[in-house]
């Protein structure tokens, strides 16, 4: 193929120098080029089209002419090739500029169009049957019965404590007796953070941005905990009696008689509320 440029065209031929497309550029009196499109005899590639385009542009500017684009075409390649709009004659150029800013709208609100909705995350509800709500009711009961039963440990053991406080200047005298003392103050402070844990319930997850709160039995490790510690201690106070530390056992352990049997209440319903909760 070969592109020939004229005084007013461009022409293309093939090898047998056939013309297989042109674009004209008639120049009136005024020296103005009416430019259209690239007319075809035989399809072409469009990047021959540009090629011829850019031509036809090439010879108008050596000329010193200017141009009028008469079609969709012409008028497209100056929205395209702002370094060509020079050559457009005056009058014109405010045509294409608006034209220009047509299209660019136009791709704006397609752009908008497109764009998905923004949707405000919401917290998802859990769908709760009624079966799950009575579950759930029991669960709860059962955590405050927990809650009660920890808080009367902790009454009984400050009580006792309370009624035997002259006896604290006298641990304090040995190294050994302190150790039970701190010991006591340590088994005080874990029971009052346990009860406030107990009171809580386990965040869980569900679907995108669901949120749960569910009983899963806190509570269960210091019931164990209690128990441990009320029958370890009277076992060691019956192997070593009077011995070191172990001689104010009589005085601060023995006596909750009703300690035990309230761990291990709490204990069981602990075991129940996890069932509950799975």
């Amino acid at each position: 193929m070969l592109l020939k440029v004229y005084t007013n065209q461009v022409q293309l031929r093939d090898d047998e120098d056939k013309l297989m497309a042109r674009v004209e550029f008639v120049t009136n009196e005024e020296g103005v080029c009416r430019l259209g499109d690239v007319i075809k005899e035989q399809e072409i590639s469009p990047n021959v089209e540009n090629k011829m385009m850019s031509l036809a542009l090439s010879k108008i500017r050596k000329n010193e002419l200017k141009v009028i684009p008469t079609t969709a075409y012409a008028q497209s390649w100056f929205n395209n090739h702002p370094e060509d709009r020079d050559l457009i004659a005056e009058g014109e150029i405010g045509y294409i500029q608006e034209e220009q800013a047509k299209k660019e709208e136009d791709v704006k609100l397609t752009v908008k169009q497109q764009e998905p909705e923004k949707v405000e995350e919401q917290e998802e509800k859990p769908v709760i049957k009624t079966g799950q709500k009575i579950l759930r009711g029991i669960a709860r009961l059962l955590q405050l019965v927990c809650a009660i039963c920890m808080a009367a440990i902790i009454y009984f053991f400050a009580m006792n404590a309370w009624n035997h406080n002259v006896l604290f200047t006298q641990m304090l005298k040995s190294t050994q007796h302190m150790i039970f003392l701190g010991g006591m103050a340590v088994f005080l402070v874990l029971s009052v953070i346990e009860f406030i844990w107990i009171m809580t319930r386990k965040k869980v997850k569900f679907g995108l941005n669901g949120i749960d709160y569910v009983d899963s039995g806190r509570g269960l490790t210091m019931f164990i905990l209690v128990l441990i510690a009320y029958f370890g201690l009277t076992i060691f106070y019956s192997t070593y009696g009077n011995n070191g530390i172990f001689q104010w056992v009589p005085f601060f352990i023995t006596p909750l008689t009703y300690v035990p049997f309230i761990a291990g209440i709490g204990a069981l319903l602990c075991i129940i509320r996890k069932i509950i909760g799975r």
